[in-house]
């Protein structure tokens, strides 16, 4: 997906690696437990790293994260 992580970044400069490590694992489409097994991780941690990532991007709660990185 080139050019995703650069318009991400360019439109919330606040994003930290962190962040930006689990908007792309988001774009490729792996769930959660994939995703706390590639960050070393526990799947609840996900689910929080998940939660603040979408308070970042000011979406509402009843948004959806997945959605929104696809558009992108």
């Amino acid at each position: 997906h080139q050019g995703f992580l650069g318009k991400l970044k360019d439109t919330h400069p606040a994003l930290t690696s962190n962040d930006l490590r689990l908007s792309a694992m988001l774009k490729l489409n792996l769930n959660s437990k994939e995703v706390a097994g590639i960050m070393n991780i526990s799947p609840d941690s996900v689910k929080k790293a998940r939660h603040r990532l979408r308070k970042k991007l000011n979406l509402p709660e009843e948004a959806d994260l997945h959605s929104f990185m696809m558009k992108l």
